[in-house]
């Protein structure tokens, strides 16, 4: 069963910012689900949410590591 969250305990769950969430939410890093003026994220979305960004994250650290001993 999917367990429902808040963009406030979303924001609390990723320890950002609600306005991170979002912005996050805008750039589609995060779904949101609306039934009327309730909007609610799933958990394990937002957890593979959080994976993908680390991953990317990690991907943008090596590629600048990269750059910067390229003449090394």
């Amino acid at each position: 069963m999917d367990k429902w969250m808040t963009a406030k305990e979303v924001a609390e769950h990723l320890k950002v910012s609600l306005a991170t969430v979002y912005r996050w939410t805008d750039e589609g890093r995060l779904t949101k689900y609306q039934a009327g003026r309730v909007t609610r994220y799933k958990r394990d979305e937002v957890d593979e949410a959080l994976k993908q960004n680390r991953r990317e994250s990690k991907q943008r650290m090596f590629k600048q590591w990269v750059e910067d001993h390229k003449n090394d």
